[in-house]
């Protein structure tokens, strides 16, 4: 692996831990509602694209990347959907004893 190759890889798995800074705010605020579900599963959708992408041409650091990518970003829409339905509940209980 050459020098390219690997910042690559590595700026590639700093890339994909990014959305883990979303999942840290969201534990936070304990809310959702900043987070564009429909773009983050767009994101997805493309890294699963580019992984077997990668996976087909061999290509390391597209592997790397995007299987941590496809990993995190599914964390982070799984996190958001589940505090979603949380103040979605949380609402109803406000709105039920108003």
């Amino acid at each position: 692996m050459n020098a390219l190759a690997a910042t690559v890889s590595v700026y590639g798995v700093i890339m994909a831990l990014a959305p883990g800074l979303q999942v840290r705010r969201m534990r936070q605020e304990r809310s959702a509602r900043g987070v564009s579900i429909g773009y983050a599963v767009v994101l997805w959708i493309g890294f699963c694209i580019w992984l077997a992408y990668g996976l087909a041409e061999g290509d390391t650091p597209l592997i790397l990347a995007n299987m941590v990518n496809v990993l995190v970003t599914g964390v982070m829409i799984g996190f958001a959907v589940r505090v979603r339905r949380a103040e979605q509940a949380r609402l109803a209980v406000v709105g039920a004893g108003a």
